[in-house]
């Protein structure tokens, strides 16, 4: 065992003490063998050791006070539902028993080629949802290094050819020009028909070959617009694959008419934007959504759009003769089906009045993101106008203002988990899975408790493994689920056993 020379900072100091407990793969339970384990005083590293080989750790001859306990480990990544934690060391008290869980992270590994054979350098693979990626290098190998995902999903996995790489030739039957194509595996141009990967923590997956597809090219012509409904001369056009990640793109200007053309995209579903003025500052911008499909696209109209501002209210309804807490923030995240095209930071609104305003928005569907308010205070509704306003929706200048409401009248759920561990226990509502997640750490006796729920059913869910947040469009996980009724100042209680998701 190592001491820093933190250590003769407390050497003075009586009732010397020790901590001992072990370092574990968060999924399997076995002990990580030398992992790095550091205790932290005063924002100071003051001791380290080395865990053994079944991932066992030792301090002695601790001085009195309080420590975080921190851990990392080679190949693993850490817990995020459960913090370094915190405890006191006393003169005269029992050794401090802790015990720390990581999660191995993945990796996945492979080649790409052209049509010809060729490795493709520079190409950008892509693993989606989340859009992990990573360049080839001058053999056409790739590798996805510190994958941490989620263990109970699915991932596409596809290739984006770079620019400047030598077209494939003209189609032989016909003689049409083709371009190189984003490519999902194992070889389709549709990511409907890409093969969905079982990616589990920890898993190695090597050999995933591409080799891209070659697809004939159609031009697509429009015409770009300014708010008045004149050409828009001189500005810069970006065209956009709609699952690319960003700076993946073909650029046009538009001419003096306003004219712009792309004269060889592919079929598949595309985004076209333009945007006049500097591209950090909110100037008026254009969005539409292409869809080519084996013809040529003519007289799409491109219209600039001002940006305008996203007005509203946030409730915290008080008991009588108490002092409202300062309200959540509030953010707004603008979405096309599920891909986050942008996502506004959230603002704290007004301590007073609860009233807040967003700049710098353009016509979309959007997501409003309400702050996490502390207990008793439960997320209660979300109002666009007078119309509730729980999923997606549609914004515009014209747009009334957002109100977000939080009361104090919830219901809680507490109970037991049967082998816990490093298990969550999870609740989804059923009136409103996308924003109704709540998710709970067992203690060391397997008890839960979750507070500060709006009324109404929920689903249940113990997930053994790492995962941030339940597929709540999976139905295996809904039927593998108990069903418990949440009343207003009352508490549900509720017993579970890791069996219920096997």
């Amino acid at each position: 065992m190592h001491r820093l020379l933190g250590l003769l900072l407390l050497a003075g100091v009586a009732g010397a003490q020790t901590v001992e407990g072990a370092i574990t793969n968060a999924l399997t339970g076995a002990g990580i063998p030398g992992a790095r384990v550091i205790l932290i005083h005063n924002s100071q590293i003051l001791y380290s050791t080395t865990a053994d080989a079944a991932g066992n750790f030792r301090f002695e001859g601790l001085a009195d006070g309080t420590y975080m306990l921190q851990y990392s480990a080679e190949g693993y990544a850490p817990d995020l539902y459960h913090p370094p934690p915190v405890f006191q060391v006393a003169a005269g008290a029992t050794p401090v028993q802790l015990t720390g869980g990581l999660h191995p992270i993945g990796h996945i590994s492979g080649r790409v080629t052209d049509g010809r054979g060729d490795p493709v350098v520079k190409a950008q693979v892509q693993l989606a949802p989340g859009l992990l990626q990573a360049e080839t290098d001058e053999k056409g190998n790739f590798e996805l290094d510190s994958i941490f995902l989620p263990t109970r999903a699915t991932y596409t996995l596809s290739v984006i050819p770079p620019r400047g790489w030598k077209p494939p030739a003209p189609d032989p039957e016909t003689g049409q020009p083709r371009r190189w194509a984003q490519t999902f595996y194992p070889g389709v141009s549709d990511p409907d028909a890409a093969a969905r990967i079982p990616f589990l923590a920890g898993s190695d997956l090597q050999g995933m070959d591409l080799k891209l597809l070659a697809l004939p090219v159609h031009a697509l012509r429009g015409i770009l617009l300014n708010p008045d409904g004149t050409p828009a001369s001189k500005l810069p056009v970006a065209l956009e694959l709609e699952t690319a990640g960003p700076g993946v793109s073909d650029r046009a200007e538009s001419k003096s008419d306003g004219a712009f053309e792309f004269p060889a995209v592919t079929d598949g579903h595309w985004r076209l934007t333009a945007q006049a003025g500097p591209a950090d500052a909110p100037g008026p911008r254009a969005l539409a959504w292409i869809e080519m499909a084996g013809r040529d696209l003519d007289a799409i109209k491109l219209r600039l759009t001002p940006p305008f501002s996203v007005t509203g209210r946030v409730i915290m309804e008080t008991p009588q003769g108490t002092t409202p807490p300062r309200p959540p923030g509030v953010g707004l995240t603008q979405m096309h089906g599920e891909i986050v095209l942008h996502t506004f930071l959230p603002l704290f609104p007004n301590q007073q009045d609860g009233r807040f305003r967003i700049d710098g928005v353009y016509p979309g569907t959007y997501r409003v993101d309400p702050g996490l308010a502390p207990p008793p205070y439960y997320l209660d509704s979300i109002r666009l106008g007078d119309q509730p306003a729980r999923q997606d929706v549609e914004l515009s200048a014209a747009s009334p203002p957002v109100t977000i409401v939080y009361r104090t009248n919830g219901g809680s759920v507490r109970g037991t988990v049967e082998n816990c561990g490093t298990a969550r226990v999870w609740l989804l509502s059923e009136e409103d899975p996308r924003r109704g997640v709540f998710g709970a750490s067992c203690d060391p006796s397997g008890r839960f408790e979750i507070r500060a729920l709006r009324p109404g059913e929920y689903y249940a869910l113990v997930i053994p493994l790492y995962q941030p947040e339940p597929a709540i469009d999976d139905p295996a996980f809904l039927q593998s689920a108990t069903r418990v009724t949440v009343r207003a100042g009352e508490t549900a209680q509720l017993d579970l056993s890791l069996s219920t998701l096997r």
